[in-house]
């Protein structure tokens, strides 16, 4: 697979791409306009092809839905238990 960085399209690399299917433009050089992956997860409803899942969370107290990166991260205070 093959993702252009200008307009996030993500297509096979199968085929002689001089422009991205999508916006058309000249997709150039790797690293700089476009990047490429040997492994893909692929939409178990639509058959889509993608480089990376999107993980979501879910709170347990509110139904909020929001990403990692959003996330704030706490450690719970350690208990031992004495006989």
């Amino acid at each position: 697979l093959i993702e252009h960085y200008s307009c996030g399209e993500v297509y096979p690399k199968e085929g002689n791409y001089n422009t991205c299917p999508k916006c058309n433009k000249q997709i150039g050089s790797v690293g700089t306009n476009y990047r490429e992956f040997s492994e893909y997860y692929v939409c178990s409803s639509c058959n889509d092809r993608f480089p990376r899942p999107l993980n979501e969370f879910a709170c347990f107290g509110c139904g909020n839905i929001f990403i990692e990166k959003l996330a704030a991260w706490k450690k719970s205070m350690n208990y031992k238990i004495q006989r």
